[in-house]
């Protein structure tokens, strides 16, 4: 977390996507370096798990929930990394509408063509992924899934601010989903 601070990826109001989220516990950590610059701050999270253990898995939610500016800024999902689409995903989508609409508010230099300007403010402009113990070839398929949502067509393309994430289980690695082929 503070290697993502020193790297300014810690602002108010950005979306952490914490990859194999487990218990949350690293989206905690975020909400609290984020409360320790700023009492007010707060960004929204949204943590991405292929399966669900039940109740221990929940862990962080019951903390990030109250601490949410917004209803909806703090979700969990339970879907494989390789079928996850983010710019399909409501709580991404104000992302790219935003941007553009705040693209559109500098050109036209009126903010009459901006009405929902107050709850867009809620919105982020930008993305950033983490995850800790991310294994084998999630890594890989987390990297995809990015960059399919920073290029996603349809204006649904969302900005990814930076990438945090901590590799594990090489082993389980499979070249089919290795995503540096090129080389």
């Amino acid at each position: 977390v503070a290697n993502m601070d020193s790297h300014g990826l810690l602002q108010d109001g950005s979306t952490y996507i914490e990859f194999g989220a487990g218990k949350g516990i690293l989206s905690l950590a975020i909400s609290e370096a984020l409360r320790q610059k700023d009492a007010s701050s707060s960004g929204r999270f949204l943590m991405v798990e292929r399966d669900g253990k039940g109740g221990v898995h929940n862990k962080a939610d019951r903390i990030l929930i109250p601490r949410a500016k917004a209803e909806g800024d703090v979700a969990r999902l339970r879907i494989d990394i390789r079928d996850l689409d983010l710019s399909k995903l409501p709580m991404l989508q104000g992302a790219s509408s935003v941007m553009q609409d705040q693209d559109k508010t500098q050109e036209t230099g009126t903010e009459a063509e901006n009405p929902n300007r107050a709850t867009q403010e809620l919105r982020t402009t930008s993305v950033v992924a983490v995850s800790k113990h991310l294994c084998g070839v999630a890594t890989d398929l987390s990297l995809r899934c990015l960059e399919n949502y920073s290029t996603a067509g349809g204006g649904n393309r969302g900005r990814v601010a930076g990438v945090a994430i901590a590799l594990c289980c090489h082993h389980a690695c499979v070249y089919e989903d290795y995503c540096g082929r090129s080389w």
